[in-house]
């Protein structure tokens, strides 16, 4: 084994030993282990922005640790990571208490993957088919981005609640979120 992948399985240990490991000290794993969690705390505060606004700090330090030993990053881009997020926060404390941790999750992940995605343009020259061409024989080829989400919550108001530029349309959304989430389960579906 050389010494980077000693030192990573170092960083990796679940329990920090107070002894060497092999040549690397605890100090200098535990400044490892820091710049490790901070990354990504860095990285799931930006894909998941309306969950890092709903939960405060210790929170989010205790979900951003257990996730990261439950689902090591395996690639060397960070924004990729952070897939299986939503489904982590539904199986915490935080997310069976607040049940509706799950669906905003998925929804912040949904639109950075969204933004991730390759930019497509509407090929305007299509749009003559709709008078030349009998419509049963039109296909419409949405743009792969598109992705519609079902949930028990009011998930679009939350994330309206805390991003939305405009002030009125914010608080608007903020006070139809918290009258959705008080009023007893009706077993309606949100589309977002």
């Amino acid at each position: 084994m050389n010494e980077q992948q000693r030192l990573l399985d170092a960083i990796w240990q679940q329990e920090p030993s107070s002894n060497r490991h092999d040549e690397f000290t605890r100090q200098g794993v535990d400044i490892y282990r820091r710049n490790l969690v901070a990354n990504a705390h860095r990285s799931l505060s930006i894909s998941f922005p309306t969950i890092f606004k709903l939960l405060d700090s210790n929170m989010l330090l205790s979900l951003v640790n257990d996730f990261l030993r439950h689902s090591m990053p395996n690639q060397g881009d960070w924004a990729q990571w952070g897939e299986g997020f939503s489904a982590f926060i539904a199986s915490s404390e935080y997310g069976k208490q607040y049940v509706y941790l799950r669906d905003c999750a998925l929804l912040d992940w949904t639109i950075h993957q969204v933004q991730q995605g390759y930019d497509q343009l509407l090929e305007r020259a299509s749009l003559q088919r709709l008078a030349d061409t009998d419509p049963k024989n039109i296909i419409c080829q949405l743009n792969s981005n598109v992705r519609v989400i079902s949930s028990d919550y009011p998930i679009a108001e939350i994330f309206d609640g805390h991003h939305c530029a405009d002030d009125n349309r914010r608080k608007l959304a903020m006070t139809t979120a918290k009258r959705l989430l008080a009023a007893p389960p009706d077993k309606q579906s949100y589309l977002v």
